[in-house]
């Protein structure tokens, strides 16, 4: 009961401990307080192993019963360390150097809750830091403070991360991170945190970090399995380092309505920055009992009985992967197998309220105020003061393509061995995948013949923002790209605001989002453009062309936009063109695939040269047309009915295909258009290109916009209708 140090001695002043200690015990050995300082302990892993002998020489299992700590002049290998049994007092846990490959709160030796707090760091190694019960066991586990100063952590986690059915300590975890190299830091595993709800003010996770090396950060927990595996609030303040995707939010599974997420950095380097939550492919660990006291096993019989593409018991998600462990029995006389089978749901991982206020921060990449693929039920606010952007910023979230799924075949094609002549294992080689795709349904399934996986989750809302998002640009911040105030390729159905209070953007400003008209904000949009100062609608047929790029030129330069009506079989001879259209944030509209007019077919070859068109698009932009202009400006019902689109004609001709003179394609304009109107024109013509090179200064100089139709819909209407023919747009 008494605490002592041990050390070595250094007498030949060479800097380095003189002595190694060498443990040898088998089974799990109690370990009363300790100071372990200036000493090598090295594990017997590196032991030869004896003629004769039937086990792996491998460390034994520690069970700290009160103060332990280690140095970061100390060299100390673990293999398993049970920091909690049931016999220890009530002491901290100091690990300042050594390595540490696996740990946990307890298993045959039960647990006692009694760790105060945990300090490591300096020369500390983890694979795996975490605080949670043994996978055979379903031990409650406290989360006592952690300090981390210095150290190397493959992964660092909050709460447990072996069981997933483990009932949650009603707590709230707090951990202090000072300097140190990490794989992935998030704030719960496998296990849960808090009472059910947030009740008492339980399940709140706070990060306080400065000047660490972080490869992936999710402020909240990754197990969708569990109703909210976070239950109480959020909040991460941040000071130098580098992080290189950061999500605020959880990386999978819910928080619950009215709990916060709050992200305060300051001087550091972002790679990518997620306000919200990560969402997408949520595995939850399944773990059959082990098969103990064993040489070796018939390990794809096991697996055929347990792994079989379909959901089990208290396990809702499909089992699409496996993975194993085959090492050495407690006692070092004979092995222990696990199998370990992910079963996988999709999970929005929904937020609710949302502040991420940055200051004297770089981006490499894009910020995000909302999520990546992550929901916000609720408002999102982001602050950018003094930043550097390299790419955009979005003051919503992020819709991706839905990630697919690999799934493991049944079964090894090489089984894991254990040769007991050499005491050592060969791994094991599972067969190849299969990559599933995600689609709804109306409950979790699996379609193996199509290779579907099924979920009831609503894919439409993917980086959805419910309520308002405000996005505010301070002080020097420089965005090399553009500004929007919704998200890319994805919703927000409140409003957006984007406010200039300072900064420079080397491109555009838009008050909306990024993205096809379907994924685009709706809702009341605040932006650069000025609802209430006169807009027109350049638009130009016929194209790309060789007089494309001379147009694009002018749009850039005075920082404007306008709409093209795109031939479909004219993009595979100026795909660069087009292309530019779209990264210059222009719109593209359908003008069909041949020029064919449409009121010579039937619905059904209607939908066929649209279909061509947006097809090319989708090729070369990776987005389809968002409205028509029918050829030569004539429509049907039935084209109303098909198209599936806002159909645009104009209100102002300029007729330039009949002059082919740059004067009277300026004269037909300026001075004539008024506010809502719709500019034809077509980028067939060197006539065409001189004239706007004239036609955008004139009108920018006399207070107009020059705007895209799909905004200057948005902006005086709300948005546009499909099948309905509009002229112009006037405001409602």
């Amino acid at each position: 009961d008494h605490p002592y140090t041990i050390m070595s001695a250094d007498f030949d002043n060479d800097n380095e401990p003189d002595y190694s200690y060498i443990l040898r015990f088998d089974g799990r050995t109690g370990t009363h307080p300790v100071r372990v300082d200036f000493l090598n302990i090295p594990g017997l892993g590196m032991a030869q192993k004896s003629t004769g002998g039937t086990g792996s020489y491998n460390f034994g299992i520690m069970q700290s019963k009160g103060w332990f700590e280690t140095t970061n002049t100390s060299l100390f290998r673990v293999t398993q360390f049970e920091y909690d049994n049931s016999n220890r007092v009530a002491a901290p846990l100091i690990l300042q150097g050594g390595v540490m490959e696996q740990w946990v709160s307890g298993q045959s030796g039960g647990r006692s809750n009694n760790t105060t707090y945990f300090h490591v760091g300096g020369n500390v190694w983890f694979k795996e830091f975490h605080r949670g019960t043994h996978q055979d066991q379903t031990y409650t586990s406290k989360h006592p403070p952690v300090s981390v100063t210095g150290g190397d952590f493959d992964k660092l986690y909050l709460t447990g991360m072996y069981r997933a059915d483990v009932t949650s300590y009603e707590d709230n975890a707090e951990c202090y991170i000072n300097g140190g190299r990490f794989g992935v830091v998030a704030g719960a595993a496998m296990e849960g945190i808090g009472k059910d709800g947030g009740a008492d003010d339980t399940g709140n996770i706070t990060w306080q970090i400065q000047n660490a090396d972080i490869k992936e950060f999710y402020g909240g927990g990754f197990n969708a399995d569990r109703d909210h595996v976070v239950e109480g609030n959020i909040t991460t303040t941040i000071t130098g380092g580098k992080i290189d995707l950061f999500c605020g939010g959880p990386k999978f599974g819910d928080m619950n309505t009215g709990k916060t997420v709050s992200t305060t950095a300051t001087g550091c380097e972002f790679g990518s920055f997620f306000g919200a939550g990560y969402g997408g492919n949520s595995y939850s660990r399944r773990a059959p009992a082990n098969k103990n006291s064993v040489t070796n096993i018939n390990w794809n019989d096991w697996v055929k009985t347990e792994y079989k593409l379909a959901s089990a018991t208290n396990f809702p998600g499909i089992s699409t992967q496996f993975s194993y462990q085959f090492l050495p029995m407690s006692g070092n006389t004979n092995n222990v197998a696990r199998l370990f089978v992910e079963h996988i749901q999709f999970s929005l991982a929904t937020t609710h309220d949302v502040t991420s206020t940055l200051t004297d921060c770089i981006i490499t990449g894009s910020f995000y105020g909302g999520g990546r693929l992550g929901k916000v039920n609720g408002p999102v606010t982001s602050t950018l003061t003094n930043c550097d952007v390299r790419g955009n910023v979005y003051g919503a979230g992020y819709s991706a393509a839905l990630p697919t799924v690999e799934v493991d075949s049944i079964g090894f094609r090489v089984e894991p061995y254990y040769y007991e002549a050499l005491g050592t294992y060969s791994t094991g080689v599972k067969g190849a995948t299969t990559t599933y795709t995600w689609e709804h349904g109306d409950k979790i399934g699996i379609d193996k013949t199509k290779h579907i996986l099924y979920t009831p989750a609503d894919l439409t809302t993917l980086g959805l923002v419910t309520g308002n998002a405000t996005l505010t640009i301070n002080g020097t911040t420089t965005v090399a790209g553009s500004v929007y105030g919704g998200g890319e390729m994805s919703n927000v159905t409140g409003n957006t605001k984007v406010q200039l209070i300072g900064g420079t953007i080397n491109n555009n400003v838009y008050g909306g989002g990024r993205g096809t008209l379907e994924t685009d904000d709706e809702g009341n949009i605040t932006r650069e453009v000025d609802g209430s100062k006169p807009m027109v609608a350049l638009t130009y047929d016929d194209g790309p062309s060789i007089y494309t790029d001379a147009i694009l030129d002018v749009y850039e330069e005075y920082d404007q936009k306008c709409t093209f009506f795109i031939v479909g079989d004219r993009i595979s001879w100026n795909e660069e063109q087009a292309l530019r259209e779209y990264e210059l944030g222009m719109e593209q509209g359908n003008h069909t695939y041949s020029h064919n007019r449409l009121t010579s077919l039937d619905g059904e070859g209607q939908r066929e040269v649209l279909d061509g068109t947006d097809e090319e698009l989708i090729r070369v932009t990776g987005k389809p047309s968002t409205c028509l202009r029918p050829p030569e400006g004539r429509w049907d019902d039935t084209l109303k009915e098909v198209c599936g689109c806002p159909i645009i004609l104009w209100s102002v001709d300029s007729r330039d295909w009949e002059s082919r003179n740059a004067d009277k394609i300026y004269n037909a304009i300026v001075g004539k258009v008024k506010d809502g109107d719709i500019v034809l024109m077509h980028d067939l013509y060197q006539a065409t290109a001189d004239a706007t090179a004239r036609i955008v200064p004139a009108l920018v100089d006399a207070g107009f916009q020059c705007v895209t139709v799909e905004e200057m819909g948005i902006l005086k209407q709300g948005g546009l209708e499909d099948g309905v023919v509009y002229y112009s747009i006037e405001s409602i």
